[in-house]
């Protein structure tokens, strides 16, 4: 039995790709909302301390399995492990914890991930204009996109802005996840690609989901990014 988890980022076609997962037959997807016990599952990923996240796995094993499928590629929709403001707020690796499941499973359960990776200024843009309210907490003097930019111009960061920064960095991620589930069960997309060229972005993703290309690129080019 499998499950794809798709951690991301924000801002990559997320809502596109959730539309493909839940209108695929051949597709157990987990919901965006997630169903219940999986959501139970994210949030002790967030806010519990590691030793009871490990717990909380093993006490719903069952039931997060009962909710999986045999015959259907199973999908699980986490895009906030990816998200640089859990990330911060949260002071947890969500890499790491991913390892942690896969570690509890991996007898009964193959974990392939699919992490969709964008241009890090067009990233950061994008997020601004969804949450600036965020940026804002996080540095009071990015009142707008123009000031946040200033470090970049004089390319003099404070700490703080370099902390937060990284956090945008994917190479990390992309690294840590090879080293935990094997460069054969990661799948790192490009968010360009499902823009410029739906054909052969459609390709790859069917390979994974072993769906049929022409039906995900008939699903893909509804939408305009």
């Amino acid at each position: 039995m499998k499950l794809i988890i798709h951690i991301g980022l924000p801002k990559t076609a997320v809502t596109t790709l959730s539309y493909l997962f839940e209108n695929s037959k051949e597709v157990n997807f987990l919901g965006r909302p997630l169903v219940p016990i999986y959501n139970t599952l994210w949030q002790s990923m967030i806010f519990e301390k590691e030793e009871l996240y490990k717990k909380k796995i093993l006490k719903l094993k069952k039931k997060l399995f009962s909710y999986l499928s045999n015959k259907k590629k199973n999908v699980l929709l986490i895009e906030g492990i990816t998200d640089p403001f859990f990330s911060i707020n949260a002071k947890v690796n969500f890499i790491k914890r991913l390892g942690i499941l896969k570690k509890i499973f991996e007898k009964d359960l193959e974990i392939e991930i699919i992490y969709v990776i964008r241009n890090q200024p067009d990233l950061i843009l994008s997020r601004y204009i969804e949450s600036p309210q965020f940026f804002k907490e996080y540095n009071t003097n990015w009142v707008n996109f123009e000031l946040l930019k200033i470090p970049f111009a004089k390319e003099k960061f404070s700490k703080k802005d370099q902390i937060f920064f990284k956090k945008f960095f994917f190479y990390k991620n992309c690294k840590d996840l090879v080293n935990i589930f094997g460069k054969k069960k990661v799948n790192i997309l490009l968010y360009e690609q499902l823009k410029k060229d739906k054909k052969n972005f459609a390709n790859k993703l069917s390979k994974i989901l072993n769906l049929k290309p022409n039906n995900v690129f008939k699903i893909l080019r509804k939408y305009e990014l």
